[in-house]
């Protein structure tokens, strides 16, 4: 949830950043969704399959390190998600996204992380 809340904002940074610089144009919603996304499913597979093994050879139960794999993934790969679109449908919405932005995305993504772990995990675990 820590990795993932990391991630969230490091994409709205970087996308409130942009648009106050003017590098980034509010047009420009998917391409910059797209590409921060694809780094949250990136890191969230080396993290996830890093902690998943390390998950495994701790508890020896792989439902379990698939479980923990799969919502450090889902968690971080909608951080990204999160993290980069709130700023830009705050821009259009005229809101200013460098003071809306911060609150929004992490209380977001630490109740979506928690809702996709505990759904991962009593999923796979049969809890």
């Amino acid at each position: 949830m820590g990795m993932g809340g990391n991630i969230g904002t490091q994409s709205s940074t970087i996308v409130v950043r942009g648009l106050a610089t003017g590098r980034i144009n509010i047009r420009e919603l998917w391409p910059v969704v797209f590409k921060e996304l694809s780094i949250g499913v990136i890191l969230g597979l080396t993290y996830g399959i890093v902690i998943g093994a390390v998950a495994q050879l701790a508890f020896g139960t792989m439902a379990l390190a698939v479980s923990v794999c799969c919502a450090v993934l889902s968690s971080m790969s909608i951080a990204a998600l999160v993290g980069s679109m709130v700023p830009m449908v705050f821009a259009k919405a005229n809101i200013d996204p460098a003071v809306a932005t911060g609150p929004f995305v992490t209380t977001s993504i630490d109740i979506i992380s928690v809702f996709f772990y505990f759904t991962i995990a009593t999923t796979l675990l049969g809890i």
